[in-house]
């Protein structure tokens, strides 16, 4: 039990899921890498029945993260510098569990272990979440009728998405080893994808000209 709230653990909890207090003495080391296999399910069932984010909060941080950058890109002249700096903003975000969406509109992710998704976590999970939009976004809308609101990529990544409380701030950061090793796999997909584009663009103009 932890000796501060009184909500049960399990022996492998380095946090508390309830009240976010450390359960072990000495200085927080990083979970990434350790497996909790116990934990999701009593984190099922103890933790945030009741501190669930709202599916209507949840679909409002979607397109806020996904319509603000666009519409920035619209501001003559500003818009060039908006968009990086957004973009900047929500990898900071993604350190502590949010993004632009859940920044604004006072969300969390959490990890099964009770701990806020780090950067490496963070990252995957936006990239698994192109899996939630295969047959026609099933993974997405099917979470209006999960008991624990989860999308599939919610799911894969064992993620929460919960209301933002002032004590979160003092929970830790993780990523699971597997996001550490897709974050490295993806990097430079992604910047090779980018080159390409940009190249072709500038291929294009020149055509055009």
């Amino acid at each position: 039990m932890c000796p501060y709230c009184g909500v049960s653990a399990v022996p492998e909890q380095r946090f508390c899921a309830r009240c976010g207090r450390p359960l072990e003495e000495g200085a927080y080391q990083s979970a990434a890498g350790r497996e909790y296999p116990d934990s999701d399910r009593e984190y099922r069932k103890t933790a945030y029945q009741d501190a669930l984010a709202p599916m209507s909060g949840r679909t409002g941080a979607l397109l806020v993260t996904s319509l603000l950058p666009w519409l920035v890109g619209f501001i003559p002249v500003l818009g060039w510098l908006g968009e990086p700096a957004l973009a900047i903003w929500n990898l900071l975000l993604y350190r502590r569990g949010q993004d632009i969406g859940a920044r604004l509109l006072g969300l969390r992710v959490v990890r099964h272990t009770g701990e806020l998704a780090g950067f490496f976590h963070m990252w995957t999970r936006n990239l698994a979440s192109i899996l939630s939009l295969v047959v026609a976004g099933a993974g997405y809308w099917t979470a209006y009728s999960d008991p624990h609101r989860q999308t599939w990529h919610d799911k894969m990544m064992r993620t929460y998405v919960v209301d933002n409380t002032r004590e979160m701030d003092e929970r830790p950061g993780t990523s699971s080893a597997a996001a550490v090793a897709a974050f490295w796999i993806s990097l430079p997909v992604i910047l090779g994808i980018a080159i390409w584009a940009i190249a072709w663009g500038i291929g294009t103009l020149r055509d055009y000209y």
